[in-house]
């Protein structure tokens, strides 16, 4: 804004030639879609060839329309395709539960599961890897022991 250039102008005019050209597409919303909340994610590692940053990408349907897309780079350096993947699947859990308390907020109850789809199995794994939460919960005396052993722990003095 305090310096323009050609460049902006030509930006400019494309994004106004484009704007022409859509002005008659548009998302429609049916009205007995049902409200199954579904979020599609994706992730591409170090895409960004300045900063190695990585992209985050995921599209929400509530039933069958479309209600929450984005696409950005993420905030930090990944070190793996998995984590730049796990951080996509965290980010789009945040606008799944926004969702979800927008829709109570409506008064509209969902007490459906959230279904997301994710392609990357190294992500899903470290997802549903439980053994943290030997670390972070309160866990029963089994599932405790049984994560504990798990970790390699074994009690020296435990009869043999």
């Amino acid at each position: 804004m305090h310096a323009p250039r050609a460049s902006h102008l030509t930006a400019a005019h494309r994004v106004l030639r484009y704007l022409k050209g859509t002005s008659g597409h548009g998302i429609f919303f049916a009205a007995s879609s049902g409200l199954q909340l579904t979020a599609y994610i994706d992730s591409d590692w170090a895409s960004c060839p300045t900063t190695r940053r990585s992209t985050t990408g995921y599209f929400i349907q509530l039933g069958t329309n479309p209600i929450s897309w984005r696409t950005k780079k993420q905030t930090i350096v990944a070190h793996s395709s998995a984590k730049a993947e796990y951080r996509a699947i965290a980010v789009t859990t945040c606008e799944l539960i926004w969702l979800k308390t927008l829709l109570a907020d409506l008064c509209i109850s969902h007490s459906l599961a959230i279904n997301l789809f994710c392609n990357n199995q190294s992500a899903l794994r470290i997802a549903w890897n439980t053994i943290a939460d030997i670390f972070t919960k309160a866990l029963g005396h089994d599932l405790f022991h049984r994560f504990y052993r798990k970790l390699g722990i074994t009690d020296l003095h435990a009869p043999t």
